[in-house]
């Protein structure tokens, strides 16, 4: 399986437009946004068929691979919560994420030169995942994204 996500923030990190490629064997998922005022404008194609769909917004809307730029983007304190609609192209919805600082630390593998807070990750009702955001090094820059 391989998956590829890529896009465009604007400058406070909120989705401008995205691609996401989900691939599994001979089977292939694309999955292409566009903000469109308070709108989310979602075209799907999978199987040799195309099929659209808006998405209302009540807000920004994130994508889960930025939202702890985010967090990194305002002073960081330890026991900061952040909370955010992100959009998951799984399942083609918004839902909410909630984000903890936890504390600074060195970043493993960089032999110290590295310090950045960790963040832990709620999604969906579990905890997703923890890593880390920061300023400088550690930080993202707006504007292109992407992963895979």
């Amino acid at each position: 399986m391989h998956t590829l996500a890529q896009g465009t923030t604007d400058h406070h990190w909120a989705l401008r437009d995205m691609t996401f490629e989900l691939t599994s064997g001979p089977s292939a998922l694309h999955v292409a946004a566009q903000v469109d005022g308070s709108v989310l404008a979602v075209t799907i194609r999978t199987g040799g068929e195309t099929a659209t769909q808006r998405v209302p917004l009540s807000g920004p809307v994130y994508v889960p691979a930025m939202v702890r730029t985010l967090v990194g983007s305002e002073p960081l304190v330890a026991g900061r919560v952040l909370e955010a609609s992100v959009f998951d192209p799984t399942v083609m919805r918004n839902e909410p994420i909630r984000l903890v600082v936890d504390r600074e630390e060195e970043v493993p593998g960089t032999d110290g030169a590295r310090r950045a807070w960790r963040v832990r990750e709620g999604f969906r009702g579990w905890r997703r995942s923890s890593g880390w955001t920061g300023r400088g090094p550690c930080g993202a820059k707006r504007g292109r994204w992407g992963s895979s």
